[in-house]
């Protein structure tokens, strides 16, 4: 069974236009670059209001890695009217589950099953701003995320643990 680890947050680059804003391609292009990039797993696309982190979207990289399918045209065009609504005052943010021990093939069966408990606890937390709702009634078993699905481990629980369960509603 493979297990996943919440591996990254990263502040999706936005610039202003004179019609609203949209995604920096310049920056993303830099950002994709980034080791975090090159894994397997699922991401969460998040706005962080001033209570708190709220998940928009759910998606997974299985075929491709992060940096190909995180940003992907059609993404960017899902999350371009909830840029335009709130990123004016607040920031968009990219939350990458990966799957750890990544040796050959990534497990798409098991980052398949991630991504449904994903969107089931985003749907919780973010019922009329989510903008993926398929699937939202799925609540798998058997899952591993590591600080989160899994017996804690004894130390201080890293803190971009703590801010994705606060954002999920995890807590």
């Amino acid at each position: 069974m493979a297990i996943f680890e919440i591996k990254a947050k990263h502040t999706v680059p936005i610039i202003q236009l004179e019609r609203g804003s949209a995604i920096d391609a310049a920056e993303l292009d830099e950002m994709r670059k980034h080791p975090d990039f090159q894994q397997y797993g699922c991401y969460v696309y998040s706005i962080a209001f001033p209570t708190g982190a709220m998940p928009i979207y759910v998606g997974k990289a299985q075929d491709q890695c992060f940096s190909s399918r995180t940003f992907s045209a059609d993404n960017r065009l899902r999350v371009q009217n909830s840029i335009n609504d709130y990123q004016r005052k607040y920031p968009l943010a990219v939350w990458l589950v990966a799957q750890q021990n990544n040796r050959g093939a990534p497990n798409k069966s098991e980052i398949d099953h991630i991504e449904c408990w994903l969107i089931y606890k985003a749907t919780e937390r973010n019922p009329d701003g989510l903008l993926n709702k398929h699937r939202a009634g799925f609540n798998p078993h058997d899952l591993k995320i590591a600080h989160i699905l899994t017996h804690i481990p004894p130390g201080r629980t890293p803190n971009l643990v703590v801010e994705f369960k606060n954002m999920m509603g995890l807590d």
